[in-house]
């Protein structure tokens, strides 16, 4: 994992946005239910969509549900392989720390 990759998952709240895009059944959320679960302001959704999207790893799409304005986020590849890798760098940290320090 790069460091932009590490700084980018490494904040708690990008974190959630994309764990829960990538554990929802299509990959893909409405902005209103991100904000809802991952409990956050609309402008500070939009902040770290925005960062997450500059990245690569979400694609927000703006469209239109009869008048009303729709919002919907999905997890890219890149986003779902940065996560992983992620859980993975988080995995080994754990076991080394579960081994304890090496004589």
């Amino acid at each position: 994992m790069n460091h932009g990759e590490r700084t980018m998952l490494d904040d708690r709240t990008r974190l959630s946005i994309v764990t829960l895009l990538a554990t929802s059944a299509d990959a893909q959320l409405p902005f209103t239910e991100i904000q809802e679960k991952a409990e956050l302001t609309p402008g500070n959704l939009s902040s770290h969509l925005r960062n997450l999207e500059e990245a690569g790893y979400v694609q927000v799409t703006k469209q239109f549900r009869g008048r009303r304005p729709l919002t919907t986020v999905r997890i890219t590849d890149a986003g779902k392989a940065a996560l992983e890798r992620y859980i993975e760098e988080m995995e080994e940290f754990i076991r080394r720390y579960r081994d304890g320090p090496s004589s």
